[in-house]
């Protein structure tokens, strides 16, 4: 019977593997390698959406990580503010209030179905992405003298 895996890296404490896995022993200790992750980060966000009742908040975080937006901007599509997304997210075992769980579980299921809808939210991830580099200021220091890079 081979043994289950407890992938604790998906942030989620409940998810176990079967099958799939390698664990490979390197200088550096053991390096982890998971059989077609993005399907299974996949599988794991459906099951998250299809499962009766409320989403926690670590699944909320899980399925926003998926959705590869951030805080700020998943809170605009789902009409909330940052610090209740950062509230919920942190409350890692509470739920979160059934709007915005149904909200995130909604965005995913679009973003994965409709092409349209997929391409705007990653034009909506890639120019947070923008955003946030440009609020990421870089200095050099140069013959003793600090610059901004």
């Amino acid at each position: 019977m081979p043994k289950l895996y407890h992938y604790e890296d998906s942030g989620l404490p409940n998810i176990w593997l079967d099958g799939g896995v390698e664990v490979t022993e390197t200088p550096y200790g053991p390096a982890t390698s998971i059989a077609n992750l993005d399907n299974l980060h996949h599988e794991i966000a459906m099951d998250i959406i299809g499962t009766l009742g409320p989403v926690t908040g670590a699944e909320f975080r899980f399925l926003r990580i998926e959705l590869d937006l951030s805080q700020r901007v998943l809170a605009q599509c789902i009409k909330s503010t940052e610090k209740n997304v950062q509230r919920w997210e942190s409350a890692r075992d509470k739920d979160v209030p059934g709007p915005a769980g149904f909200a995130i579980g909604a965005l995913y299921v679009a973003k994965k179905s409709d092409e349209k809808f997929r391409e705007l939210m990653d034009a909506v991830s890639e120019l947070d992405t923008e955003i946030t580099e440009l609020q990421h200021r870089e200095f050099r220091l140069t013959d003793n003298h600090w610059e901004a890079a």
